[in-house]
């Protein structure tokens, strides 16, 4: 007999949903057969089987399960299951003597946990499988509240926001936080980007280039991007957040320091996508050392983010903004930038480091031109 658990999942969820099964109980399954469905607050996680066996479920679809929760039993024989389920009955603790019930009938009352009101509704003593079969049947055709669209992204919701409550609780308590901004004038850099768009004919924004930009910064500044899940390992993969009104995810776009402009905007028109139809899967989510979080909606001057548990830090990019400035000549022009913040755990990271790092960026986006997008 094999235990089936639940596996380890992302860092950001403690437990994750059992959406569904798809098998069920005393069928035999292949090795690496999909079993059941999870879900966490950010992805959907395909559940395998071991091995080849029969199955036995342990866990209710529906239900929140924590990493290594037992949720089903998978047998090498029908006939291992069954001695299995004849010693479990046989060491349960009797039922209420209000009813008698078969031997029969006892083992479905077990099996699909119905409740003392559900046997008293059958207004009978003696109790037989085939009135628990009946039990079953009325239970199971009975019509569900239909809920509307409207309604199930409602419900859905209030669980994600729950999760993601539960995240940014832990950090408030438990990480020792400080926050500083930057200001960035942007207006070679998107003039860079107006004339990459017309030479290259790939639609790109200030986003892909600052990602590119800031991901040539780990070997400088390694205390920014460590993810202590992998040891304090230095990673180059960058979570980003994202929002399309299916909830808040964070891809991470891995090795971003190797890839091109393109290829980051590939990446990220992908994982747009996935948003749109929640189709991340937990490694979509995962290996991220340094998180940036996106607020270039229209007249979002700074935004102060938290630090995930697993990581040092957590940038906040805000919108373009347009501001009126005296020049040497006393002429007044306009110009653009964007407010450039970072929060940073105390633990691992003082002031004048995170002043230095928000610095380098400072000068490496305000040196983008033409000649280097």
């Amino acid at each position: 007999m094999q235990i089936i658990t639940i596996p380890q999942i992302n860092s950001n969820d403690d437990t994750c949903v059992l959406v569904e099964w798809l098998y069920e109980n005393g069928q035999e399954v292949d090795e690496g057969a999909l079993l059941a469905t999870l879900e966490t607050s950010k992805a959907t996680i395909d559940l395998m089987s071991p091995g080849i066996g029969i199955l036995q479920v342990r866990g209710n679809a529906g239900e929140e399960y924590a990493p290594g929760s037992e949720v089903a039993l998978l047998f090498a024989t029908a006939e291992e299951r069954q001695a299995f389920l004849s010693r479990e009955t046989a060491d349960a603790h009797e039922l209420p003597q209000k009813y008698i019930l078969t031997q029969d009938a006892e083992a479905l009352v077990r099996e699909h946990h119905i409740s003392d009101n559900q046997l008293a509704s059958l207004g009978k003593k003696f109790v037989k499988k085939a009135d628990i079969l009946s039990l079953l049947e009325n239970t199971d055709s009975k019509q569900q509240p239909v809920l509307t669209s409207r309604q199930q992204t409602v419900l859905q919701s209030k669980r994600t926001q729950s999760l993601v409550a539960q995240r940014v609780t832990l950090a408030h308590q438990t990480i020792p936080s400080a926050f500083a901004a930057i200001k960035i004038f942007c207006d070679p850099a998107l003039q860079a980007i107006t004339h990459y768009i017309e030479r290259e004919g790939v639609i790109i924004g200030l986003l892909e280039v600052f990602l590119k930009e800031v991901g040539a910064l780990s070997s400088l500044y390694p205390q920014f991007y460590q993810n202590h899940d992998q040891g304090e390992a230095v990673t180059t993969g960058i979570g980003v957040t994202m929002d399309v009104g299916t909830g808040l995810y964070i891809p991470v776009l891995k090795a971003v320091d190797t890839k091109s402009l393109e290829q980051i905007a590939d990446e990220l028109m992908e994982a747009r996508l996935k948003a749109l139809q929640k189709a991340f899967k937990d490694d979509d989510l995962s290996g991220g050392g340094l998180t940036i979080s996106v607020h270039t909606e229209q007249d979002i001057l700074l935004a102060l983010p938290i630090i995930f548990p697993t990581q040092t830090a957590m940038l906040s990019l805000c919108s373009v903004q347009d501001e009126l400035y005296f020049d040497d000549e006393g002429q007044v022009r306009r110009r653009q930038y964007i407010t450039l913040g970072v929060t940073y755990d105390h633990r691992f990271i003082n002031g004048a480091e995170a002043v230095q790092f928000l610095q380098e960026i400072k000068r490496r986006l305000e040196s983008v031109s033409e000649n280097n997008v």
